[in-house]
């Protein structure tokens, strides 16, 4: 992955000079009397290179991957010229350089002169109509947004016809260009699209919900006009639980609580026509065999594992939950007792679940203990092998450090940041990391001093150590 940072500058030359890649981007720019850019490529250490004009507004007008440029305009004005630079240790980008010019260009360049004008109105089927109204211009561009300014749909026609999916407030911009292809000017309007006119059947969702004898929520579709719907279920937090494609509910819920449910309708096209949502509480006690409590002792083991020893009563099996700091999962163990030795040293909380003779959840305990992992992971550790290839840059860090990942990591992947005496600083768990992905951790409160950096997944374990200045 190309990770370019690239700053253009309107007077002057600015290098972005990247130390760990062993490379350095320097150009030099000038122009003949026909109006051509000539760039010279003076750079050291790099293998590829890559050439980028602007114009004055910033728009990429011209790209190269030579050693040299040229490169003729047609227009006059300012333009900025980027040299990016490949190689070095990685092969991947290193170093930038720009630096701007003036270009005349003989008979200045320009065709005639154009203004972008537009109407918008909404069709008779829900669509986008846009009437091109423009002078002196030749040809044309249209991008339509979304809510956020996201990219729905772009055309490069003189007037534009577009059908959104959904009901919204759409952003049209139209960019006009004159008889040579130079961008002339852009406007941008917006307009409410009620797409329900595209729609088969009129529909509305309606429903009611009851508790089942064995604690399952049981959802009644009372909807008119839909012909497909799908249900979802939440906690009382709206935290998602399950989700459904039947014309009726009937889930089976392991805790009692408050739980929302929602329904949504689709009508004969396939097109969403409004949703509806309610409360109910359940409780999923009511399917229990014998009765059950959880009980627990937490105690530290000799090296540095989590003991947790179950003394529940009328219980049949259980669950075992082990969190770090800020209730993130560290461990899930389906055993009686539990035995973990976490990773660094730290407060855990750890939670025992109890299911009765026929499965059910009957209740959850909860407990912390104080670890200290020293004696087992930082006693000769942090001289690791490495398991994948990892890059870390720069070092010695000032304010960010960034780890370089040249291999997808399919697994969890734990990173921990450590000082010498193996007391964490940092912690991140991600579920995958992709190939070249680039993980940034902050270091400005950290003080000087030497560093480590954990990496620990399926793949293997690996550790960078790191200065802090």
């Amino acid at each position: 992955m190309k990770k370019v940072l690239l700053s253009i500058a309107l007077v002057g030359i600015i290098g972005v000079n990247n130390s760990w890649s062993q490379c350095n981007s320097v150009l030099t720019v000038s122009t003949d009397s026909s109006g051509t850019i000539v760039g010279g490529n003076n750079s050291t250490g790099a293998s590829n290179y890559d050439w980028v004009i602007y114009d004055n507004g910033f728009n990429t007008v011209y790209s190269a991957s030579t050693a040299a440029l040229y490169y003729t305009p047609q227009v006059s004005g300012m333009y900025s010229v980027c040299l990016n630079a490949y190689g070095g240790i990685t092969g991947g980008w290193c170093d930038s350089a720009c630096t701007s010019i003036y270009i005349t260009v003989p008979g200045g360049g320009t065709g005639t002169t154009c203004d972008p004008a537009m109407t918008l109105t909404e069709g008779p089927n829900g669509e986008i109509i846009g009437t091109n109204s423009s002078t002196g211009a030749t040809s044309y561009d249209w991008v339509v947004y979304s809510g956020g300014f996201n990219v729905e749909t772009t055309a490069s026609t003189t007037d534009l016809s577009y059908t959104p999916q959904i009901d919204g407030t759409y952003d049209v911009c139209l960019t006009a260009y004159d008889t040579l292809g130079n961008w002339c000017d852009s406007v941008c309007s917006s307009i409410a699209i009620n797409t329900d006119t595209t729609t088969g059947t009129t529909c509305t969702p309606d429903m009611t919900l009851s508790a089942g004898s064995n604690g399952e929520v049981i959802g009644t579709n009372m909807s008119t006009g839909a012909t497909s719907y799908e249900w979802i279920i939440y906690t009382s937090g709206f935290n998602f639980i399950a989700s459904e494609t039947t014309t009726d509910l009937n889930f089976p819920l392991l805790f009692s609580g408050e739980y929302d449910v929602c329904l949504t309708a689709y009508d004969s096209l396939g097109n969403w026509c409004d949703s509806t949502c309610s409360s109910i509480y359940i409780n999923a006690d009511t399917t229990t065999g014998a009765a059950c409590d959880p009980a627990m002792t937490l105690t530290e083991g000799p090296n540095g594992e989590i003991i947790g020893t179950n003394s529940s009563t009328g219980a049949t099996s259980y669950d075992w939950v082990v969190y770090s700091g800020g209730f993130n999962v560290v461990a899930i163990e389906n055993t009686t007792d539990l035995s973990y030795t976490p990773q660094m040293d730290g407060t855990y909380d750890v939670c025992l679940t109890a299911y009765d003779t026929l499965g059910n959840w009957c209740d959850s305990v909860c407990s912390s203990i104080v670890i200290s992992t020293d004696t087992v992971i930082f006693s000769g550790l942090i001289e690791g092998y490495n398991a994948t290839s990892i890059g870390l840059y720069p070092n010695p860090v000032k304010d960010r450090l960034n780890l370089v990942f040249d291999s997808e990591m399919s697994s969890k992947v734990t990173i921990i940041i450590v000082d010498m005496l193996g007391k964490q600083l940092n912690y991140s768990v991600h579920s995958s990391i992709a190939d070249g992905e680039i993980i940034e951790f902050n270091m400005n409160n950290v003080p000087i001093g030497v560093y480590s950096v954990i990496i620990n997944s399926e793949e293997g374990l690996t550790i960078r150590r790191f200065t802090k200045e």
